[in-house]
C-alpha cells in the first residue's frame, strides 16, 4: 500500500505489496523557513498508527538529519520529529533516509534538478558555491535499492539508501551545461549559511548497488539523457 503520490510513491509502484505500508505523503520542500508543529504530515502519520500496525511501515527520511549543522532548518527538524514518532508509534517500521531523487516530477519545482534546469532555461540569475556537495539517485534505481532492502534485511531500524558517489556544484553545473549546450547566469558564493549539508553513510548503498547491479560512472549526464529532453537549448521538457 502506497500513501503519496508523488516521485516517490510513483517510484515505488513496481514493489508495492500487501505488507507494506509506504508513506510517501511528506512534506517534500526542504526550503521552507517555517514548519509547523502540528501539520498534516503528523496528524496522517498518527492516524495510520491506529489501523494498521499488521504491515511493515515505511517512512521516507532526508540525510540532511545526519548533520548537526542542519538542525536549525525547518525541514530537518520536522523530518526528525516524524522519524521518532514512526519509532515510538510502529510495531513495524523502517525509517529511510535518502538525498535528492530525481526522475519524472515535473510538479516539484524544487527537485535540484528542477531547479537546476528552470533557471537554466528562464536564464534566471542563481547562486552556487561551488564546493558544496550533493547528492542524488536515480528514483528507480532507488526502488530497487529499496526492495533488495526489504527481501534481505531486518526491519525496525533506521536506513540510509543513496549514491556512494557526491558530486560539487561546480561538476553538477558544467555537466549541465554540456548537456544544454547553455551556460548558467549565477554568482559564486562561499558561505554555507543557506546550503544544506550531507554527511552520508554509504555502507549500505555500496552492498546494495552490487546486488542490483547497479552503475553509478557518468551519473549527471545518464539522469539527464533519461528525465530531460535536449530538444534545443531554448526548449528544455521534463520526459513523460
Amino acid at each position: 500500500m502506497i500513501i503519496g503520490r508523488g516521485l516517490v510513491g510513483n517510484s515505488l509502484r513496481i514493489i508495492d505489496a500487501e505488507s507494506y505500508l509506504f508513506y510517501a505523503n511528506g512534506i517534500s520542500n526542504s526550503v521552507l523557513q517555517e514548519i509547523p508543529r502540528h501539520n498534516f504530515e503528523l496528524n496522517e502519520i498518527k492516524e495510520l498508527v491506529k489501523k494498521n500496525q499488521d504491515k511493515l511501515f515505511v517512512y521516507f527520511s532526508t540525510s540532511q538529519v545526519n548533520s548537526k549543522l542542519n538542525y536549525d532548518r525547518a525541514y530537518v527538524k520536522h523530518k526528525l520529529l516524524a522519524e521518532d514518532l514512526v519509532r515510538s508509534n510502529f510495531e513495524k517500521y523502517l525509517v529511510v533516509r535518502t538525498s535528492n531523487l530525481v526522475g519524472h516530477n515535473p510538479w516539484n519545482s524544487h527537485t535540484l534538478f528542477n531547479y537546476l534546469c528552470n533557471a537554466l532555461k528562464s536564464e534566471e540569475r542563481i547562486t552556487i558555491n561551488p564546493d558544496v556537495i550533493r547528492n542524488f539517485l536515480d528514483a528507480e534505481h532507488f526502488a530497487l535499492l529499496l526492495q533488495t532492502y526489504l527481501n534481505n534485511y531486518g526491519s525496525n531500524r533506521t536506513i540510509e539508501i543513496v549514491n556512494p558517489v557526491s558530486f560539487t556544484m561546480d561538476e553538477i553545473r558544467r555537466q549541465f551545461e554540456k548537456y544544454f549546450s547553455k551556460e548558467f547566469v549565477f554568482e559564486k558564493v562561499e558561505s554555507l549559511n543557506n546550503f544544506a549539508v550531507f554527511e552520508l553513510n554509504t555502507g549500505l548503498s555500496v552492498e546494495l548497488l552490487a546486488q542490483c547491479d547497479i552503475c553509478t560512472d557518468d551519473y549527471i549526464a545518464c539522469l539527464l539523457k533519461k528525465y530531460y529532453r535536449q530538444d534545443s537549448p531554448e526548449t528544455m521538457k521534463h520526459v513523460h
